[in-house]
């Protein structure tokens, strides 16, 4: 798998891989090229309109998220509908008689390469699985693997670990072929989930095309998975002709230091697009605190530098890193404290003693807002008929100003945008239900 990268060679493998699988276009609006960014990018070939379908992926390899508590799924349909151990003592879930014929292969593999028989479901070999299954792929798609870029370092290849662990027997080629697609896996697998918020199953899937955009936290494109885990590719602002594609790797509602800690950790690269550029994140100061001294708004001192003290706009007064991480972990862990429960806890601390801490657009009351907006009308206790008008007006604010800050972030036409303005089509809807109560 050392095979040389140019924009022709992954071109001629990325078209090749699209036509296998019935995804090429015969005018498409995307083409390959040298990024400014480093490597490989995707560019337009043409002017394309907001919200327009610039291309479809295929995952060539899918599987389970390592991810702590992720619920054990079927491996051949992906849906969390109680599973059962595989008949044939292989160790791995699955669904239905259909979809033990779809898992025929893989169960073999999985026991010859154990040497043993599991008759009960093993979590753990669920839960390392994804890379194994590069093992069936052919040629052709293990050389699109072999021209995806990857990342090296200790903290990639620890599936390959466990796997030996649990009794796996790997041929030195094979084990450094499976460690190879650990690691290109760790750089371009997108997270993807089937089933919704009640029934849902945690995957990752490696789409080669999908890869190649690069990073920005102003992203002009956008993704979502059909039910058949396909990612379909849609512009999500204006992009003109020449214009490189990107999404984005972090999230949105994350302030710049969390993003660019993420990226660094996980993609090994520092993001030097015109949000990370901007201190004030175009005037959101959503990584902001509130400033002791004089309740300025407290940043970091020096742009891309993870060890940086931070200082007062206003005053100049310096704050230490480590005063700041110290508050971000106790205000995450004040965060994750929060069940949905109790919501008027929620809005207290909200209203309270976070607002006298951070800026009214800081990441953490995004959080808060964010989490708030999925429990009123949703979770038991606060469904739309539990719930009196001041709750109500209160989630059609909240939408209103994560929509405003979305607008300043100028995330365009995201999903998180069509999220929240469902959120508040719903808050509408009951609005003038209750109205209607009213009137009769």
């Amino acid at each position: 798998m050392n095979e040389k990268r140019t924009v022709s060679t992954v071109s001629e493998v990325i078209n090749d891989f699209l036509k296998r699988k019935n995804l090429i276009q015969e005018e498409s609006p995307w083409a390959l090229g040298e990024s400014t960014h480093g490597g490989i990018g995707v560019f337009a070939t043409r002017d394309i309109e907001s919200g327009e379908e610039v291309f479809k992926d295929y995952p060539v390899i899918i599987g389970p998220r390592t991810t702590p508590n992720n619920p054990v799924f079927c491996m051949a349909c992906y849906r969390n509908t109680k599973p059962v151990p595989c008949l044939e003592n292989c160790g791995l879930p699955i669904c239905s008689a259909k979809c033990k014929e779809k898992h025929k292969a893989e169960c073999e593999l999985f026991k010859k390469k154990r040497g043993e028989v599991t008759n009960h479901i093993n979590e753990k070999l669920f839960k390392f699985s994804t890379p194994l299954r590069s093992l069936l792929l052919d040629e052709n798609d293990r050389k699109v693997v072999a021209y995806l870029k990857y990342h090296e370092g200790a903290i990639h290849g620890f599936e390959i670990d466990k796997l030996q662990k649990m009794g796996m027997k790997f041929e030195e080629p094979e084990e450094k072929y499976l460690r190879r697609v650990c690691c290109v896996m760790d750089a371009n697998a997108f997270e993807v989930i089937v089933g919704n918020e009640n029934n849902y199953s945690n995957l990752r899937g490696l789409y080669p095309l999908g890869s190649l955009l690069n990073h920005s936290c102003v992203p002009n494109m956008m993704h979502v998975f059909d039910k058949n885990q396909l990612m379909v590719a849609r512009a999500c602002m204006k992009i003109k002709k020449g214009e490189e594609l990107c999404h984005s790797y972090a999230r949105a509602i994350w302030g710049t230091p969390t993003r660019m800690y993420h990226l660094v950790r996980t993609k090994h690269f520092i993001c030097r697009c015109p949000r990370c550029c901007d201190p004030k994140e175009f005037g959101s100061y959503m990584s902001a605190f509130v400033c002791k001294n004089c309740n300025g708004n407290v940043i970091p001192k020096h742009l891309f530098n993870l060890k940086s003290d931070w200082i007062c706009e206003d005053c100049h007064v310096e704050v230490k890193r480590e005063e700041v991480a110290n508050l971000m972990l106790t205000l995450g862990s004040v965060l994750s404290s929060f069940d949905g429960e109790n919501i008027e806890v929620m809005l207290k601390f909200l209203s309270g003693k976070l607002r006298k801490l951070v800026t009214v657009n800081h990441e953490m009351v995004v959080e808060l807002k964010y989490k708030i907006v999925w429990i009123i009308g949703h979770q038991t206790q606060y469904k739309w008929n539990d719930i009196d008008d001041n709750l109500l007006n209160l989630k059609k604010s909240i939408c209103e100003e994560l929509l405003d800050l979305l607008r300043i972030l100028r995330l365009g036409e995201c999903k998180l945008k069509g999220l929240l303005l469902y959120e508040l089509y719903l808050c509408l809807k009951e609005g003038m239900r209750r109205d209607s109560l009213t009137l009769s």
